[in-house]
């Protein structure tokens, strides 16, 4: 019996190990179900992420077909067309304006065409000549950005046969003395005062 349970003893100690060992399995076996159940649980938070992403998107899709079927108002057209109505007539203004402060800044020109010698009234009259004439290029400049194509050229053909009917009346005027310290005089005298018609005439018939 002694030496029975001497051999058995070796072996209820290999039985005893056998057994401790399995149990730390067990509870391996447990987490490993643990981390297998957690995962499903993050895929499917992942998913409903996914399907809410989803719909927000068909959602925003839904407001873009929608804005589409909607009509489109052009309205910046209409605000630009108010705009160029106004600096247009602001145009006029302005240079009805000009106008008239060439003609007030004329006195002392005036008074020396009156009382200066024949020299310094030719000089005086042919400064005025110069101004008028120099406010005649610049309406006719910004009325070639006004007016239509057709519009100036029709301008230009009356344009040119006003400057054959000026210089005509100018030497017409001046005929009178021909010969004398005045003719020139008058034939600029002359021109001067048609020039400076021309520029009111043209601000206000053709720029609006």
């Amino acid at each position: 019996m002694k030496n029975l349970l001497v051999l058995l003893m070796p072996m209820m100690l290999l039985v005893g190990c056998n057994n401790e060992e399995t149990e730390p399995a067990t509870e391996t076996d447990k987490l490993g179900s643990e981390t297998v159940i957690d995962e499903p649980k993050e895929e499917v938070e992942e998913s409903d992420v996914e399907e809410t992403t989803i719909v927000e998107e068909d959602k925003d899709n839904n407001v873009v077909e929608e804005n589409k079927n909607k009509p489109v108002v052009q309205e910046k057209p209409v605000t630009k067309e108010k705009t160029e109505t106004v600096n247009l007539s602001g145009t006029k203004d302005k240079y009805l304006k000009q106008l008239n402060d060439i003609e007030n800044s004329l006195g002392d020109l005036n008074n020396q065409y009156n009382n200066g010698t024949q020299t310094e009234m030719n000089e005086a009259k042919s400064k005025i000549l110069n101004k008028w004439d120099a406010a005649l290029n610049e309406i006719y400049g910004v009325l070639k950005k006004q007016l239509s194509a057709d519009e100036m050229s029709s301008l230009k053909v009356e344009q040119r046969n006003w400057i054959k009917q000026r210089d005509q009346k100018a030497k017409d005027e001046s005929s009178v003395f021909t010969g004398g310290t005045m003719e020139a005089t008058i034939y600029v005298s002359t021109q001067a005062q048609l020039t400076k018609e021309r520029c009111y005439e043209l601000v206000q018939k053709y720029m609006k």
